[in-house]
């Protein structure tokens, strides 16, 4: 009797071993994706800022050029389709950049197919 609560004792004692292995191998995987998840996000972002930055730059001079060169009774004119046609091109820029982050797969995807087919493989769906 003693020897069959040993042996009892062990075989819970090995579930709760591989029990903990793999909450332990999910925990790395999702932090892995975590890391990978957040330096994609500060690449897009530092992108962004730094597209914006020098975009604002190029069209200040841009437009201080055009309107110097436009005659004084033309300017209202020329700053109202300046500024419609920037506005068209920021709603454009934020309609492409919708629907990039749209497309781009869900975060942590890779955990949840993978913690999908562990629950598949216990209910003996393989």
């Amino acid at each position: 009797m003693f020897g069959r609560v040993l042996g009892l004792v062990e075989a819970l004692r090995a579930g709760l071993a591989a029990g903990l292995s793999f909450v332990e191998a999910r925990s790395e995987l999702l932090a892995l994706e975590w890391a990978e998840e957040r330096r994609r996000l500060f690449d897009a972002l530092w992108g962004l800022a730094l597209a914006v930055l020098l975009c604002a730059a190029a069209l200040v001079l841009l437009l201080l050029l055009l309107l110097w060169s436009v005659p004084e009774s033309a300017r209202p004119i020329a700053c109202g389709g300046l500024g419609a046609g920037l506005l068209v091109a920021g709603l454009y820029a934020l309609r492409r950049a919708r629907m990039r982050l749209e497309r781009s797969p869900p975060p942590w995807q890779a955990s949840r197919d993978e913690l999908r087919r562990d629950i598949d493989s216990l209910r003996g769906r393989n």
